[in-house]
């Protein structure tokens, strides 16, 4: 593959155990000619490693409500360079209140955060013409010794106690003491569950991208359905690969 110069490249990154490759390749060696999309808790990744994304998407709500301290800090924060963040301010019942005095705040509907990167490239102006994805693996694994019940609401779940290297994450203290998250009591534990309902989505999303005619390159372990395949093969735009350094620094060199 060749990456035509000035092309507009976005990378969205999901926090998949195939994120890995990302992080062993450097995330400050990533082209400043690409887009990058960060997701979900990112910025526990982010202040440690002192790298922010140029977009920033949290759009999960019951996450949001106990992290608007936080995200006050990273949007009052001038050092940080990310030029929006994606959250839900408004759901239902529900009304966040952000400072926003850089002016980056972008209220986004209540969809996962990768999907949500999904529809803002969709629709963004310029159009990007190609996107590489990374760490959407749509596969978990449910470490319930580790977690309880979240008052009587049956899907959500508090963490009792930092979960060092979580199997579903690339990031080894992604999960910490405190963290609320969806949670499926009926899930078989400590075993890695693929998520049909999460890759459905995946599904329509990268559809959406290939319909404009914007070549995919898809590193994350969840893959395009076969039978879906041939007609984007054909006009070279879809690429289902792992090796994101071969890609990023084809385009370091059209820079």
């Amino acid at each position: 593959m060749e990456f035509k110069k000035d092309s507009k490249i976005a990378l969205i990154i999901g926090n998949g155990n195939s994120t890995k490759q990302l992080l062993d390749y450097g995330f400050h060696n990533i082209p400043d000619n690409v887009d990058t999309f960060a997701t979900s808790g990112a910025y526990k990744y982010c202040k440690a490693l002192n790298w922010w994304p140029t977009y920033y998407v949290l759009t999960d709500i019951k996450v949001l409500t106990h992290k608007v301290e936080l995200f006050n800090s990273l949007l009052a924060d001038p050092t940080i360079k990310t030029k929006n963040f994606f959250l839900t301010c408004i759901h239902k019942e529900t009304e966040l209140k952000f400072n926003d005095p850089f002016k980056k705040l972008v209220n986004h509907s209540h969809i996962e955060s990768g999907i949500s990167c999904f529809k803002i490239i969709e629709t963004a102006e310029p159009k990007y013409d190609y996107v590489i994805l990374i760490g959407i693996d749509n596969n978990y694994t449910w470490v319930t010794d580790k977690v309880k019940k979240y008052d009587d609401i049956t899907n959500l779940a508090i963490v009792k106690e930092r979960i060092k290297k979580h199997p579903s994450y690339f990031w080894e203290d992604y999960i910490e003491k405190g963290d609320i998250l969806s949670w499926d009591w009926k899930a078989e534990i400590n075993k890695p569950v693929f998520c049909n309902k999460k890759h459905g989505k995946f599904i329509d999303g990268i559809t959406a991208l290939l319909n404009k005619d914007i070549t995919v390159i898809n590193l994350s372990l969840s893959s395009y359905p076969e039978r879906n395949i041939e007609k984007y093969k054909s006009k070279n735009i879809y690429v289902q690969t792992t090796g994101i350094s071969k890609y990023l620094d084809l385009i370091k060199d059209i820079k």
